[in-house]
């Protein structure tokens, strides 16, 4: 199983470790929790929620050809995907090897290098991924 621990839920996005099968891990980048709202919030769970699983799996079709999240409650086209800032999610997982402060924000660092890792990782086959909140967020709620 893959597991999404986000750490940090602040104004520039909501970041977490994910850790896969084979004990590598990678950063992560989301929108902060915004009611589940497409485009502009991270996926559920909701600070304060037990953890959420998901099927996590290859995708030949969207728009970045990664990797997809399936049954979403009330979203679709959720990707993991390359990027660096909140700017660049739209909702999905931005991956990075590294955290870092890019353009005056927080943000996870070599994204190409860390969807290469991510391939290498869970190759072809679906998975499922498990995500939780292990953090205080900025907005005083206890995850």
């Amino acid at each position: 199983m893959i597991h999404l621990a986000r750490f940090a839920h602040t104004p520039y996005g909501t970041f977490g470790r994910m850790t896969f099968e084979d004990g590598n891990t990678l950063y992560s980048c989301e929108d902060i929790w915004d009611d589940n709202w497409p485009n502009t919030s991270c996926i559920p769970p909701q600070p304060g929620a037990d953890p959420t699983t998901y099927e996590l799996v290859r995708d030949t079709t969207g728009r970045f050809q990664h990797y997809a999240l399936r049954a979403v409650p009330g979203r679709t086209n959720i990707e993991i995907h390359e990027g660096n800032t909140q700017l660049d999610t739209q909702g999905c997982i931005l991956l990075g090897t590294g955290l870092g402060w890019l353009a005056n924000r927080w943000a996870v660092t070599n994204s190409k290098d860390a969807m290469a890792k991510l391939h290498a990782s869970l190759g072809d086959y679906s998975h499922i991924m498990k995500i939780s909140w292990e953090f205080t967020s900025w907005r005083g709620r206890t995850a």
